[in-house]
């Protein structure tokens, strides 16, 4: 006779997998980083310095259209690795900007507001950086007929109008403007305008075009990242830690939010024609765009480089400019460098702010960060916003919880006769099963209503992970005591064990599982999940032994109000 896997077991079983099929998933999206392959040839330091861009001629772009008029004659220019590679400096209270004169490229971006590690906080954070450790850069131009930037590799020199090295933002200033100047050979005068705004990471990159000559003038502006295969400077330092994604996303009408790993430009290269969109360089915590003018069609193109491996293009090509003689005109393109705020970053462009990636629950994930950001205005510390974020979260629940829990008391006081059930029909699966549902009916229980407290908080649960590991506000948060960074693990996984403890109790507060290959799997699952929470963030594992607590104390409650009903109801 063919034997029937009681209902109930079944029920049990698939919420448990359900549950760590969902950790997992999350889990094989935030992959540890590969080592790097190679590197560029680095400098002896790793402080970044003034060095010209790597001579890449290769890694221009093609203009959006092909409306140029036809190319004039051109006069010889000194190619990029035959300048004197001399930079200028633009701080700000935000950005500390390095620039190189030659091609006017950003090959140094730190961010002040943010320190570099918890063990050196008077160092800025790097975003952009051009040394040992990794070769990332903003890299911007003029292609085209008359375009300043080659294929060859030659650059045009910059120069400023006073010969000024170093620019800082005035007191009573908002905006910092540095003007690059250049005379072409086509007997244009071209300024290359940076400006940057006193409490903003969005720099507006502007190309003024003043031409003197006797021909007509075009060319297109294109903007350009160039990253090597480096590891994020916020990888997870052991195998098991999770890191986030690393690579390029930008907005297109079927995905507004496009992600393209690096990896996957080892296999072939994407080509995109897009309108209203952008191109960013995502990473933990932080991200650069290059953000072009709405309602101008522009070329994009992502790949590996053809002669470096390790090093991966992402640009975007604008349609060019006609310039007539003794006319002016101008062309430019907005660049974010800085944290992943997805309040500001919607502002600059629609979709930008789901590169402040919260997965597929992005839906819950949202409010709970802004009730969480509430809190924290409130207590001026993020760990207790999550235990507080905790209560609110198990009063919301409250009530579907206890029904959970009022099942799991119920089959718990059945343990006796489950067991003379077993006693009877022990040799016969198929009447066991059949007896045991017909137990459940008499006495009007729901043996799945005993997953319902862990399957409701999986969602919550997950979504909260997913806004610990994005939320550049948690980084670097302290809570009390040891636990200085809520985004990292438990340096002394004390939260983890004490976590695995309150898994342990709260078990022996509930029925135990009537099969015994059930119960040895409940047994065991305490310590599976202490060993995952070992490396998840701090905050994230204070959530969940909150969470626990709190669920233990409703549970205890509940089983008392249980107990003082029945005596009511033996009177």
């Amino acid at each position: 006779m063919k034997t029937q896997m009681p209902w109930q077991r079944v029920a049990l079983l698939s919420g448990i997998f359900a549950v760590s099929l969902l950790l997992l998933s999350r889990w094989s999206e935030f992959q540890y980083q590969p080592a790097p392959k190679h590197r560029l040839t680095p400098p002896a330091h790793s402080e970044p310095r003034a060095v010209a861009a790597p001579d890449l001629g290769e890694t221009l772009p093609r203009p959006a259209t092909n409306t140029a008029p036809p190319p004039q004659p051109q006069t010889p220019t000194q190619r990029a690795d035959e300048g004197d590679g001399e930079t200028i400096q633009i701080e700000t209270p935000l950005l500390s900007l390095r620039v190189t004169l030659r091609g006017g490229d950003i090959i140094y971006a730190g961010l002040p507001r943010y320190s570099s590690t918890l063990a050196q906080p008077e160092r800025s954070f790097a975003l952009l950086e051009q040394n040992a450790e990794r070769h990332y850069i903003a890299r911007s131009g003029l292609v085209g007929s008359q375009g300043t930037d080659h294929s060859d590799g030659a650059r045009p020199l910059f120069h400023t109008t006073d010969e000024r090295r170093h620019f800082t933002m005035a007191a009573d200033a908002d905006i910092l403007q540095v003007d690059l100047l250049y005379h072409d050979p086509f007997r244009a005068k071209i300024t290359k305008r940076i400006s940057v705004q006193r409490n903003s990471y969005l720099v507006r990159i502007e190309y003024w075009i003043d031409n003197d000559g006797m021909a007509p003038w075009s060319a297109a502006l294109y903007g350009q990242f160039q990253r090597d295969d480096s590891e994020d400077p916020h990888a997870a330092s052991g195998s098991f830690q999770p890191a986030a994604f690393l690579g390029f996303a930008l907005h297109t009408e079927d995905k507004p939010y496009h992600k393209i790993d690096l990896d996957e430009l080892d296999k072939k290269s994407f080509d995109f024609s897009l309108k209203n969109s952008w191109l960013a360089l995502v990473q933990h915590y932080f991200l650069s765009a290059w953000i072009p003018d709405k309602e101008i069609q522009s070329n994009y193109q992502l790949r590996r480089s053809q002669r470096s491996s390790n090093l991966y293009l992402g640009s975007f090509t604008s349609p060019p400019i006609l310039v007539l003689p003794n006319e002016s005109k101008s062309i430019g393109t907005n660049l974010y460098m800085g944290p992943k705020d997805a309040d500001k970053l919607q502002e600059m462009s629609d979709g930008l702010q789901y590169t402040v990636d919260y997965g597929w629950l992005f839906w819950l994930a949202r409010p709970l960060f802004i009730v969480l950001v509430k809190l924290y205005e409130w207590t001026h510390n993020w760990g207790v916003a999550i235990i507080l974020l905790t209560l609110i979260v198990k009063l919301v629940f409250f009530r579907l919880t206890s029904i959970g829990f009022r099942s799991m008391a119920k089959m718990r006081d059945l343990q006796p006769r489950m067991e003379e059930l077993r006693r009877i029909h022990g040799d016969n699966k198929q009447k066991l099963s059949q007896e045991t549902m017909a137990l459940y009916q008499r006495e009007k229980i729901n043996p799945m209503g005993g997953c319902l407290p862990l399957l409701v908080q999986m969602p919550v649960f997950l979504a909260l992970y997913w806004v610990l590991l994005e939320s550049v506000e948690l980084r670097h948060a302290p809570f009390v005591l040891w636990i200085v960074d809520l985004a990292s693990k438990d340096p002394y996984y004390i939260l983890p064990l004490l976590m695995g403890a309150s898994m342990v109790l709260q078990q022996r507060l509930g029925p135990q599982p009537p099969d015994a290959n059930m119960a040895f799997m409940m047994r065991w699952m305490p310590v599976v999940f202490t060993v995952f929470f070992l490396f998840f963030p701090a905050g994230l594992v204070l959530y969940w032994l909150s969470n626990n607590i709190l669920s233990i104390l409703q549970q205890s409650w509940l089983n008392q109000r249980i107990k003082k009903e029945r005596k009511g109801g033996e009177r």
